[in-house]
């Protein structure tokens, strides 16, 4: 007897008997089971532009920091393997997905084993042409430079004003670095003067520091309800608004000019409180 492999569109695999008896090898389609091997780049498009990729050399930018040593902002790109998915447009590209190899300085030679997981958006053109943007989980490991194995959730800004040239480097990032852990807020400027509001594992709240040059810039602004700073810090000073400037010799006097009890108010070059 003689068996005919048959494949019917829409229908699963069959055999048939010389006589026209057919018999369905499995009803729900075909099975498989055992390892599968691609050697190459699987690419499957659902669009012109967007791709799903396997890549075992794959680049891309990565931002910049601001360090020091260096005089100023380095470039960074990724290379390494990436699987996820990939849309290319005019105004921006956007990665998303996973992302192992390491993270480049650019123009110095210098390279840090990376794990990401995570989206890079790359904008293409317009008045922030060469910025980027990029969320995820990360590890770096800088122990081979001097640094530490740092493990974080990130989101970070790195944008570029194309009319002045000006760079400027925002981020948060939630994680632990060898063994202390923290959650840090900040941003850097052109200059490379940075401030940053954080919690950390050796402190009991919030900690704001900075080394802005400038020592009118504001650092902390409180306002109220109609947007108004009822209490801002300065690096050298602090000035609010609605602290009233009542020149009485003492603090019942105060109790004249409506302070209430717990207030605070200006009594003759000195800041006063009102205790009863």
């Amino acid at each position: 007897m003689s068996l005919i492999l048959r494949e019917t569109k829409g229908s699963p695999l069959s055999f048939e008997e010389m006589d026209g008896n057919l018999t369905y090898l499995e009803e729900r389609g075909f099975p498989f089971t055992g390892d599968a091997t691609i050697d190459g780049t699987l690419n499957i498009d659902f669009t012109n532009t967007l791709s799903y990729v396997t890549d075992n050399n794959s680049e891309s930018p990565f931002g910049f920091q601001y360090i020091p040593a260096f005089g100023g902002f380095i470039d960074t790109d990724f290379s390494g393997d990436f699987i996820g998915s990939k849309y290319e447009g005019s105004d921006v590209t956007v990665s998303k997905g996973v992302f192992d190899g390491e993270i480049e300085l650019v123009g110095l030679g210098v390279t840090v084993p990376s794990s990401l997981a995570g989206t890079i958006y790359e904008v293409n053109s317009g008045d922030y042409s060469g910025s980027s943007l990029f969320h995820g989980s990360v590890i770096i490991d800088n122990t081979g430079v001097g640094g530490s194995l740092s493990r974080n959730f990130s989101l970070r800004g790195n944008f570029i004003d194309t009319v002045s040239g000006d760079k400027t480097f925002m981020g948060y990032s939630l994680g632990v670095s060898n063994s202390p852990y923290y959650n840090v807020a900040e941003k850097t400027n052109d200059a490379g003067e940075e401030i940053k509001i954080e919690l950390d594992d050796s402190t009991t709240g919030f900690k704001i520091s900075n080394d802005l040059s400038d020592n009118t810039a504001s650092v902390l602004r409180i306002e109220d309800n109609n947007g108004d700073a009822i209490l801002e810090f300065f690096n050298d000073y602090l000035v609010s608004e609605t602290i009233p400037a009542l020149d009485y010799a003492d603090d019942a006097a105060a109790a004249l000019g409506g302070v209430p009890i717990g207030g605070f108010y200006h009594n003759s070059g000195a800041i006063r409180i009102r205790l009863v």
